[in-house]
């Protein structure tokens, strides 16, 4: 698929201090690739539920926040039947600790999407083992065991001192394609089938 990048940019300057800030963005209709998803029938990009995410902001006890940041591209092409991990690559300048979770991706400010029966926030496509999110690092971990297009959407928080400074949220699809990929492999020292050893220093 044809992948399309926008950047928006601005300068808002908030007029007091307040501890829920709701910095949101909508887009009319998701496109007609995804297949988790209750889509119009016949499909018309047009016609299918929106998209809707926001970031948060509580910039009541402090003054100077940076929202995390995303390295990776918010879209992944996976392997059926392979063992994939997924890192969002966040970076957070202020060292503030971070936690992941899976939320419900959303149409508008009230109604998330409607899935197909099946589907869910925490389990957004056909994976044995099921998907799984782990809260500290961001990793996605999936073994995909149907040729689909899912969604999802990532909650991320951002704490400082225990307190919640701010959020954001990541809506993502995931392309789940037959790729008739080997996976390299890796034997032990040598040839063998041992991983480890122990070695004296200078020798």
């Amino acid at each position: 698929p044809g992948i399309q990048e926008y950047k928006y940019s601005g300068i808002v300057t908030l007029p007091a201090r307040c501890v829920d800030w709701v910095i949101s963005w909508s887009y009319c209709c998701r496109n007609c690739d995804l297949t988790t998803m209750v889509v119009a029938q016949p499909c018309v990009t047009g016609a299918n539920p929106g998209m809707y995410v926001a970031a948060t902001l509580n910039n009541l006890y402090y003054d100077d926040n940076n929202a995390p940041t995303f390295v990776n591209n918010p879209i992944a092409f996976v392997c059926l039947g392979q063992e994939f991990t997924y890192n969002h690559g966040v970076v957070d300048p202020d060292g503030d600790s971070l936690v992941y979770t899976l939320v419900n991706p959303m149409q508008n400010s009230t109604d998330s999407v409607p899935f197909v029966s099946g589907y869910s926030a925490t389990n957004p496509i056909t994976s044995s083992p099921a998907l799984t999110l782990d809260p500290s690092s961001g990793d996605i971990h999936m073994t995909p065991t149907q040729q689909e297009v899912g969604i999802m959407s990532v909650l991320v928080e951002e704490y400082r001192d225990g307190l919640l400074v701010g959020s954001v949220i990541r809506d993502m699809a995931i392309y789940v394609r037959p790729c008739n990929n080997i996976l390299p492999t890796a034997s032990g020292i040598n040839g063998s089938e041992i991983r480890d050893t122990s070695i004296c220093p200078g020798t």
